[in-house]
């Protein structure tokens, strides 16, 4: 069974207040829901309450064993990766935004907020040299049949009635000259979908 872990409260066997990272396999939980369980599989249990050790632990490697068969395999994301190589042997792996994907009969879609409204602790950052070293793209697939780079001041962070002000830059042998204080959307197109990466550019000094 499974269940939302979110905002549950856990007290230990005496009834103190434990997080969940005290958890580990082996203990035994009192478990208080409102008995109803979700169709799902593995089950979910409904509007959990508390959880509460019973200060009991038991050998559970057999268990762990027989646990794997009941599991989904994980799949590696079969989403392209962007990098971004600049400066000396530097490179900095953005995050994607909205993207789109399939390959035979299984598609992958994920949606996200216009790069403009990205909070800080989202966007990855480079930090530009005097030089102003071009700025180098690197696919863990092949190169792109489309690519389009579109470059915001960082002044208009936050404003979505900028969307449309953003400048196109040229992309020559997969790289380009950035700007410092910028905002770059990084939007890529294969025959298996589009896929877009945003990132931003500071000045060293």
């Amino acid at each position: 069974m499974t269940l939302n872990s979110q905002n549950i409260a856990i007290y230990d066997a005496s009834n103190h207040p434990i997080t969940i990272e005290d958890l580990h396999a082996g203990q035994l939980l009192e478990i208080c829901y409102n008995g109803q369980q979700l169709n799902t599989f593995p089950s979910e249990l409904s509007h959990c309450e508390y959880l509460r050790l019973t200060g009991e632990e038991t050998d559970v490697s057999e268990l762990s064993s027989q646990l794997q068969g009941y599991l989904p395999h994980t799949r590696q994301d079969s989403l392209p990766t962007l990098s971004i190589c600049y400066g000396t042997e530097q490179q900095v792996t953005p995050l994607r935004g909205t993207s789109h994907w399939q390959e035979g009969e299984e598609a992958l879609c994920q949606y996200a907020p216009h790069p403009l409204t990205w909070q800080p602790e989202r966007m990855r950052s480079i930090t530009l040299s005097k030089d102003r070293d071009l700025v180098h793209l690197a696919f863990t697939t092949n190169f792109p049949h489309q690519l389009t780079v579109t470059r915001w001041p960082l002044t208009m962070s936050g404003d979505l009635s900028h969307q449309q002000d953003g400048e196109v830059i040229s992309v020559k042998e997969k790289a380009f000259q950035p700007q410092p204080d910028s905002l770059y959307e990084v939007t890529a197109v294969w025959p298996q979908g589009q896929v877009s990466w945003a990132f931003a550019t500071a000045s060293c000094c």
